[in-house]
């Protein structure tokens, strides 16, 4: 139930702001296209993100990935609620929100595969789907319940909830659980992978000359 409850908010998180934007835009006397690049960051990280703390489980406990994750998440939302009348910081919070976020998903399915028997693993992916699925649905929901009788940076007060994550993994996930194996991290594939992501992103969203910069790295 905590990875499914993980997952939960990493899905919801990831489609809260999207009903958002024309509040923002409007709030903050800002163009569609430059309101546009909060999703743009955000996709960008999780992207990366979740590669990365992947890898890092090789290495790293789950229970301390996740706790990091956690913090990221929990800063990134308190930065966006305080000073959410810069689109700067707002992007930057989203960001940080997407590098904790990111390993929610990912490492619940990792965890599930080193912490779950065999014969349980089913039910267990099935909790993290039904999770997911809710999340796409309810986002939007709960985001236009939210705007529509406050303000929507209360959106990034009510992630939180993601406190409720840290006692839950303290209280049932053991500390020592990782893939092993772990022979260093390939940073020159990672940055590579990060530029790929940045221009394919920024290509699809603003201009269709990035794509060849990420077909080329692609390539490579």
């Amino acid at each position: 139930m905590t990875l499914a409850f993980l997952s939960l908010l990493a899905a919801i998180n990831a489609v809260l702001f999207n009903v958002a934007f024309p509040n923002i835009s409007r709030d903050l006397h800002l163009a569609s296209s430059q309101v546009s690049w909060i999703a743009i960051g955000y996709s960008m990280v999780v992207a990366i993100g979740s590669i990365i703390y992947g890898k890092l489980a090789d290495a790293i406990s789950l229970r301390k990935l996740f706790l990091i994750g956690i913090g990221l998440f929990i800063l990134g939302s308190l930065l966006g609620f305080s000073k959410h009348d810069s689109l700067g910081i707002i992007i930057l919070a989203r960001m940080l929100q997407a590098s904790g976020g990111s390993s929610f998903i990912t490492l619940a399915m990792v965890a599930v595969r080193l912490m779950i028997e065999p014969q349980r693993r089913p039910l267990a992916f099935s909790f993290i789907s039904v999770g997911i699925a809710l999340a796409i649905g309810l986002g939007p929901l709960i985001a236009g319940a939210l705007i529509s009788r406050f303000s929507w940076p209360i959106l990034f007060l009510v992630m939180l909830v993601s406190i409720l994550a840290t006692w839950l993994l303290l209280s049932f996930m053991p500390p020592v659980n990782n893939l092993g194996g772990y022979k260093g991290f390939d940073y020159l594939g990672a940055t590579m992978l990060f530029f790929f992501i940045v221009m394919l992103l920024v290509g699809v969203n603003l201009s269709y000359y990035y794509l060849l910069g990420a077909g080329g790295l692609l390539v490579v």
